[in-house]
């Protein structure tokens, strides 16, 4: 079929003042059929000066020491924002749903289921009482606020 290599793209660079083509020493070998040569694997620290890398070191440990303090930080508004959410919850609890009222104008809604049920084809027959119940939730709805402020 072909080898690996054939379907790779090259690229060739031109020198305009000389007109000459120059390729890499690995195309030169592969043209004339050599293997190519293993280009070494350079590691960044091979580079490096005993002053570049004490510097690198010491960066090293303040960037952590810096990771460390932000990671803390956040934890600490973590726990807070937890407990006054936590706090909010239970002030909500206290005001609303420990107050249990007792049901208001029992009697009208009585009467006024009692009229629906007697007068399913016929609500207009209700309109009374159900102005009368819906009165006296108005009124108390009024007494509770006033009593709260």
């Amino acid at each position: 079929m072909g080898s690996s290599n054939s379907s790779q793209t090259k690229s060739v660079t031109l020198n305009k003042e000389d007109t000459v083509v120059r390729v890499s020493e690995n195309v030169a070998r592969r043209l004339t059929g050599k293997p190519e040569l293993e280009e070494p694997e350079y590691s960044s620290s091979e580079t490096l000066t005993p002053d570049e890398k004490d510097k690198i070191s010491q960066l090293k440990s303040l960037y952590e020491a810096e990771i460390a303090k932000i990671e803390e930080k956040k934890e600490a508004l973590t726990l807070m924002g937890v407990g006054e959410f936590e706090k909010a919850i239970q002030e909500v609890e206290h005001k609303f749903m420990t107050v249990t009222r007792p049901a208001v104008c029992e009697d009208l809604q009585k009467q006024i289921m009692e009229c629906y049920s007697a007068n399913k084809d016929r609500s207009l027959q209700c309109s009374s009482v159900a102005k009368a119940f819906s009165e006296c939730v108005r009124k108390t709805r009024e007494k509770t606020i006033i009593e709260t402020q």
